[in-house]
């Protein structure tokens, strides 16, 4: 019976991952089948989609979807090719500094970044057009355009690019470039025909993840596309479902569909990317050491570059929105007048519940914290420590939310309680069941690489002590990975602290978090007042992430010192 027990454990795990991964996606696809609204009485039909494709709207919003991805995948591609070889590959000041600082736009929650963009970019009232009219009569950006979407999106991905692909760059071997130079070729020329085509692997898998996350995004769909009149599927099921007084619940779940089918491909695609590089390895066996390219006069010009790129992608939106929460009336055209903390006041005063929001928040996210670090800590045991026939299957079932669009989740979600009544259904459950699907993938890939790194001669050892696979993995395996579980638990706490899109559609006024209570500011003020209030709000959530950020960064820090000492 004991040998039975690991298969009985796997047939659970295979049970509840069906059910708990896959119950939004089933009803996501079964609303979008579905002739009436979830909960009523229908049947199943095609009407749905013929209706999709044969309006000409759908192909105008794929149409949208796909330059807007591209776009913006384009744009963070190149931004992280530039920055991974400035910061890996040339003696640029400071690089240390800007390598971190690569972690703070990655903080900045999208609907929080948009507020600045839009108010730094708007034509008419943008602190840049009007400083640039000003002085010289010109006011040349516009937010609200296909543009700024690309914009706003590419320059939160670049970060996330530049992780992907510095690895690559930084793993080069320096005798290649030496090579080139030898041979005459310019410091331009040697990227183009050999740093670039060597790192072109991790630069493809970058691009596939930006463009897959582009298809994704959701609030810059919503903040900035709907009001340049560009229409992407995200920001077209979010009006169908959460800002319409007449829900169109079934076109919202075919468009659903329509998406879950493109980001399942590209995610596919980019597991395929990630997996076919053989051909472009430059590691081998005989050894050389990573040094940096000198470039004489130019590391003046990169290190402005460096600069340059912090300035605008912290320092200047961070600025702009704290500039906004201090200002009881906000006026672009004098930034420093009457500055006070009315809108502070505002936002902890009785009346908002702010702090009843703050500890619903606390608890939704750390109870979501702790299922995913289970659940990642179970199934990374069970997929690397053991020799389960099938045991993979797990880990690709449980990675499946990866591929699927956070809103679209919480709609899954909606339909699937909307359906089958239960008690769950406007309570904190239902936001951390949708938080604890989406994260699930991430504490799986932040828990694995120390799973792996366990040597099976220490597991073999509490075997012949007698111990079971339950007690070895208390006293044996818990032990030695417990840091990558409080830096999973505290990763998916700060991720799961800003989500917005996950839970937009499952949030109501008795379950409602910072992130919803955020966006509420957002969808239901307008004016000045609304906007300040709008900004200490957003100030207050970028405070918390930041301070969230550095625990994680100590966490990792701890981490490293122990594995050196071991």
């Amino acid at each position: 019976m004991a040998s039975k027990i690991p298969y009985i454990a796997l047939a659970l795990g295979f049970g509840f991952l069906a059910v708990f991964i896959l119950y939004p996606i089933i009803f996501l696809l079964y609303g979008s089948f579905w002739s009436a609204n979830p909960g009523f009485a229908g049947h199943l039909t095609l009407a749905n989609y013929i209706k999709a494709f044969y309006s000409n709207q759908t192909y105008i919003t794929l149409r949208n979807t796909v330059e807007y991805a591209l776009g913006s995948a384009v744009f963070a591609v190149t931004l992280g090719v530039i920055l991974s070889y400035i910061l890996t590959r040339t003696d640029t000041p400071g690089k240390g500094f800007f390598h971190y600082a690569q972690y703070f736009p990655l903080a900045l929650p999208a609907y929080v970044a948009n507020l600045a963009w839009i108010n730094i970019f708007d034509s008419r009232s943008g602190i840049l057009n009007i400083w640039l009219r000003n002085a010289f009569g010109v006011a040349p950006f516009n937010i609200y355009s296909l543009a700024g979407m690309v914009w706003a999106t590419g320059i939160a991905l670049a970060p996330l690019s530049y992780i992907v692909i510095s690895p690559a760059m930084r793993a080069m071997n320096p005798a290649l470039e030496e090579s080139s130079k030898s041979s005459g070729a310019s410091s331009i020329q040697t990227f183009l025909r050999i740093v670039f085509p060597l790192v072109l692997p991790a630069t493809l898998s970058a691009f596939i993840l930006d463009l897959a996350l582009s298809v994704e995004a959701f609030e810059t769909s919503v903040q900035i596309g709907e009001l340049a009149g560009i229409k992407v599927f995200m920001s077209t099921i979010y009006y169908d479902v959460g800002a319409s007084a007449h829900p169109a619940y079934n076109i919202a779940a075919t468009y659903g569909a329509i998406l879950l089918i493109l980001t399942s491909t590209l995610f596919y695609l980019y597991y395929r990317s990630i997996r076919s590089t053989s051909k472009y390895q430059v590691l081998t066996g005989r050894g050389y050491s990573s040094k940096v390219i000198s470039i004489g006069k130019w590391r003046y010009a990169t290190f402005a570059a460096m600069v340059g790129y912090f300035f605008v992608t912290v320092i200047a939106p961070f600025s702009v929105v704290v500039l906004i929460s201090l200002a009881p009336f906000w006026n672009p055209y004098s930034l420093f007048a009457h500055l006070s903390l009315k809108n502070y006041h505002y936002l902890f005063a009785k009346s908002t519940g702010v702090f009843a929001i703050f500890t619903r928040s606390i608890a939704t996210s750390g109870i979501s914290a702790t299922v995913v670090a289970l659940l990642a800590l179970t199934i990374t045991f069970m997929v690397y420590r053991t020799k389960l026939r099938g045991r993979y299957n797990l880990e690709r079932l449980a990675m499946l939310p990866l591929a699927m669009p956070s809103l679209l989740i919480g709609y899954g979600l909606l339909w699937a309680f909307l359906t089958i009544k239960t008690d769950l259904y406007g309570t904190i459950g239902v936001l951390i069941i949708a938080f604890s699907i989406s994260f699930l993938p991430q504490g799986i890939r932040v828990m694995s690489g120390s799973i792996v790194q366990i040597h099976s001669d220490l597991e073999e050892a509490s075997r012949v002590a007698g111990a079971g696979i339950f007690a070895t993995m208390r006293n044996v395996i818990l032990p030695l990975v417990r840091n990558s579980v409080i830096g999973g638990w505290i990763f998916v706490f700060i991720v799961s602290f800003k989500a917005v899109g996950n839970v937009v559609l499952l949030a109501n006024s008795q379950n409602q978090v910072f992130s919803t209570f955020v966006w509420s500011l957002y969808t239901s003020g307008s004016g000045s007042t609304a906007q300040g209030n709008l900004g200490a709000a957003s100030v207050v959530l970028m405070i918390i992430l930041w301070a969230l950020i550095g625990g994680l960064l100590l966490v990792q820090r701890r981490l490293v010192a122990e594995q050196l000492v071991s």
